[in-house]
Formats: C-alpha cells, sequence, structure tokens
C-alpha cells in the first residue's frame, strides 16, 4: 500500500511540476522564436502585411520572429500547418479570407472549420476593391453596367484569381443581388486578369487597391465604383457602390492575424496587446497606406466578432455558387 502511495504521489507531483513548468513558459512568453507563417509566395499582399506585423512583433516583445512563406494548395498547405500545431503561441499564421473561408467551404478535403479549429487575433489591414471596365466600355456607372448585363443574353464575363478568390466572390455577390448572369473567367492571379480586362478579353473585373494603384494612374483601366464605406482619399473622383445605389455591395478584402484553437489566456494577452498597439500606431498605418491598405480600425478584441460575421455572410454567398465553378 505504501508503495502504491509513493507512486501516486510521485505521479502526482510530475503532473504538478509539469503544469507548472507550462505556466512558467506561458508567463515568459516569448522565449523563443516565433515562427509567422505565409501561405503564399513572397511579395503578394498576404507577404507584406506578414512582414509588418512580424516586425511589430520583433520591437514589442523583443523577440525573434521568422516570417516563413509556405504557398502551395491555394494557401492551405500552410494554413493546415498552423492550425495543427501546438497552440503555444510560437506558430502563427497570416491568413486571407480567401483561405480562412473561402477555401474550406468550397474544398471539401480541407480538413478544417473556419470558426471551431481557429483562433482570431487581428484583422490589421483591410482594403476595398474597384469595379473595373476596360475604358472603351460604354458604362460609367455600376447601374449602366447592370444594365448591359440585362442586355446580353449570355451576361458579362468577370476575371478573378480563382472561384474562391475575393474578386471572385464579390462578382458573385453582385449577380446574385442584382439578378443579372456574370461569367466567372480565372486567371492565374490579379495581374493576369487585369492584362485580360485591358486587352478586351473579359468585361470587367472586381479588383483590391493594391493590385491596381499602377493601371490606374496610367488610365488603362476604368473604376466605376468602390466598394469601401466612404471615398477614398487617393481617388476622390470614385463613387462608392453605396453612393451609387447598392447598399449591400460594402465589401472589404482584409489580411489577418490567426493561431491554433485552445491558446492559453496568458500568450493571447500578451499578443492582444501588440496588435492593440499596432493598430493606434500612425507609423504601422503609414506602412500599411503606401501597400495599398488601410489599417483596420476593429481592435484586437473585436476580431472574433468580425470574422465569425465574414464566416456567415460569405459562406451564404459560396451555397449559391454553381457546383462548377466552386471546385
Amino acid at each position: 500500500m505504501k508503495i502504491l502511495q509513493r507512486i501516486t504521489t510521485g505521479f502526482a507531483l510530475v503532473l504538478c511540476s509539469a503544469a507548472a513548468f507550462q505556466a512558467k513558459a506561458q508567463d515568459t512568453y516569448p522565449n523563443k522564436p516565433i515562427r509567422m507563417i505565409v501561405p503564399f509566395a513572397p511579395g503578394g499582399v498576404a507577404d507584406l502585411v506578414g512582414r509588418v506585423v512580424a516586425e511589430q512583433f520583433q520591437t514589442k516583445l523583443n523577440a525573434k520572429v521568422v516570417v516563413e512563406n509556405k504557398a502551395g494548395g491555394t494557401g492551405l498547405i500552410g494554413t493546415k500547418e498552423v492550425l495543427t500545431a501546438d497552440p503555444d503561441g510560437y506558430t502563427l499564421l497570416i491568413g486571407t479570407l480567401a483561405t480562412m473561408i473561402a477555401t474550406p467551404a468550397t474544398n471539401p478535403n480541407a480538413g478544417f472549420d473556419p470558426q471551431k479549429d481557429v483562433t482570431p487575433l487581428s484583422i490589421p489591414a483591410s482594403y476595398p476593391l474597384f469595379l473595373l471596365v476596360n475604358p472603351s466600355t460604354p458604362v460609367n456607372t455600376p447601374s449602366e453596367l447592370v444594365a448591359l448585363a440585362k442586355s446580353k443574353d449570355q451576361g458579362l464575363t468577370f476575371g478573378s484569381a480563382g472561384p474562391s478568390a475575393l474578386n471572385a466572390l464579390t462578382a458573385e455577390f453582385f449577380a446574385r443581388e442584382n439578378g443579372i448572369k456574370l461569367v466567372n473567367v480565372p486567371f492565374r492571379g490579379g495581374p493576369a486578369a487585369s492584362t485580360a480586362l485591358i486587352q478586351k478579353e473579359i468585361d470587367m473585373l472586381f479588383e483590391g487597391v493594391p493590385a491596381v494603384k499602377g493601371l490606374l494612374e496610367g488610365k488603362t483601366l476604368k473604376p466605376l465604383a468602390i466598394t469601401s464605406k466612404s471615398r477614398l482619399k487617393d481617388y476622390p473622383e470614385v463613387p462608392t457602390m453605396i453612393e451609387s445605389g447598392f447598399p449591400s455591395m460594402n465589401i472589404d478584402g482584409w489580411v489577418g492575424l490567426f493561431g491554433p484553437k485552445g491558446m492559453p489566456d496568458t500568450v493571447r494577452k500578451k499578443i492582444d496587446q501588440v496588435l492593440a498597439d499596432m493598430a493606434k500606431d500612425p507609423a504601422v498605418a503609414a506602412k500599411f497606406t503606401a501597400i495599398g491598405f488601410e489599417a483596420f480600425p476593429e481592435q484586437a478584441r473585436d476580431t472574433a466578432r468580425y470574422y465569425n460575421d465574414e464566416v456567415v455572410r460569405w459562406q451564404g454567398v459560396l451555397k449559391n455558387i454553381p457546383t462548377e465553378q466552386a471546385r
């Protein structure tokens, strides 16, 4: 009996020691390098935002942060690596609407639930989309574009970076809201779709501000409206979709910071403080503006609510996309 008691006592001490060690490790977070995984190639919008976030983590936590680009599977490879990692705060993910919401909704092999398997930490940057046509297209407003689509039996074609990309989802939403037919023509990324619009291979395109700033300055594309709540300071002549009579078309693309489910509260609090400070920092906002983004106004604590609202909104859109387009 005494031997059994000693074994039991010893086992309890081991468990207590392990718990104490884990708590201590959380209290001293971070005490080793943080991996920040971007599930796309270097140079894209997610990568650019990720590096701004990584820089803030390094400065405010006095930690080494390594940005790792893990492209492949339309972002799924890098995303799943993070979501299946130890939730200790040392493996974080730079995610987008496409990777965090559209991919699991359209790919039965995605292997994760966007609400149950994710810890949303922050949406540090967002961007609206322009509704664009070729300058020779005889329309100047979104209403005129809708009328043009209704006048054609086959509707209009739009470019996208794939069926789960934000510009494709936005076009599908626009079509559904206005009872028009729009046909998706996917390309290998936004630049290729923009080139196709310039060459009149497609009729229209929704595209994010960061991707088309140069094309608008050269007037090789014509913006009809923008999906932001208010006009952009750099493009005051471009009306919003809301002003143009389309109140449901207030749509933002975003890049966020995520972790695996089950992250400890002590780690979350430290990360939340960094993100809250970052959201109020004018220098960070300037860096986002320089690459075509806006610093997102939501505080870190509001991110989960915003993210869950986005999941519900876009899953509703995705259910109405024809199966052949959602593969």
